[in-house]
């Protein structure tokens, strides 16, 4: 690796002394920018939960009130069943 260095500072022209040194881990630290990332991010996927769970379950009140009944391929679960006259208490679709 080294001698890759030195042969890519040697073809550019770029001398040693005028790179940035490498500083030290005591000198480095993730700051202020990164914890308002990190919290930004935490919100973000704690709003993204809340707005999946409200559509969840506004989905399963929906499906509860036969709004999805005439969908094709719609399947109703034994207990959708319970009160259908027409129920012969097999499983599958109707």
């Amino acid at each position: 690796m080294t001698d890759l260095v030195s042969t890519v500072v040697a073809v550019s022209g770029v001398r040693l002394e005028n790179l940035d040194p490498v500083p030290e881990p005591a000198d480095v630290n993730a700051g202020t920018l990164g914890l308002l990332v990190l919290l930004l991010l935490v919100a973000a996927v704690v709003v993204l939960v809340v707005l999946m769970n409200r559509q969840l379950k506004r989905v399963n009140r929906k499906n509860a009130e036969g709004a999805y009944d005439d969908l094709p391929g719609a399947r109703r679960t034994p207990h959708d069943r319970a009160g259908d006259p027409g129920d012969t208490g097999g499983e599958g679709r109707d």
